[in-house]
């Protein structure tokens, strides 16, 4: 049977803003007792996408029945066939924190476990979030309505731009600072010179390909 698991892990090496994590297994069991006995087996030693320790103690899981159909649109994400027992797919993690409130048991077992590791290092992975497949950088034309001027960023860029926490020294931070640096001016020179609206052209658009390259900013700003 396919089964959907979901599972919450208090972090015996808690990081700097957070100490739980919370992800969802793709699971094929022959009961749901043995989908959770799985789930909790490979959270509780877990190493996330960067490598980074993110077992510990399991303090919530749930499960229920699923249909094989509901993991169509993340096969590509499979790291085993669905059609053979046991964990075929896991989501990204969800960095969050567990209640204060949790019981001594937990808390008695969290304690020793952070302890352990302290004293012996990490434990071996129970289980390892696969890497997420290489995509092709995609971009953006951002156009100026009235005009037609434009300029060109990527897509992911534009995103960073706007995200002001993010560590500028990480490559997702230079990809934001290089986008801004290119659309932050255009967008207020246009929206006070030409009072239109700024219009995002992607790759497929058919609009892609007619734009007059001699009103391209970025390379001849003006």
């Amino acid at each position: 049977m396919t089964f959907g698991t979901c599972v919450e892990v208090a972090c015996a090496v808690p990081g700097e803003f957070t100490d739980a994590v919370t992800y969802a297994f793709g699971v094929n069991a022959t009961d749901a007792a043995e989908a959770i006995r799985l789930t909790v087996e490979a959270a509780k030693d877990a190493v996330g996408r960067e490598g980074k320790y993110i077992g510990g103690v399991v303090i919530e899981t749930a499960c229920r029945c699923a249909y094989r159909d509901e993991f169509e649109g993340a096969k590509e994400y499979f790291h085993r066939p669905i059609s053979e027992p046991g964990i075929f797919y896991v989501t990204g993690v969800t960095f969050t924190s567990f209640s204060k409130s949790m019981n001594a048991g937990v808390a008695t077992e969290l304690a020793a476990a952070r302890e352990k590791i302290a004293r012996f290092g990490l434990p071996p992975s129970s289980f390892a979030h696969p890497q997420l497949l290489e995509e092709p950088a995609t971009r953006v034309r951002m156009v100026c309505a009235v005009c037609g001027h434009w300029v060109q960023v990527s897509n992911a860029g534009l995103v960073y731009s706007f995200m002001s926490g993010l560590d500028m020294q990480l490559e997702e931070g230079q990809e934001g600072i290089k986008a801004a640096a290119i659309a932050s001016p255009f967008v207020k020179r246009h929206l006070s010179q030409c009072g239109g609206i700024i219009e995002g052209v992607q790759e497929d658009d058919p609009r892609w390909g007619e734009l007059d390259e001699t009103n391209r900013e970025d390379e001849n700003a003006r």
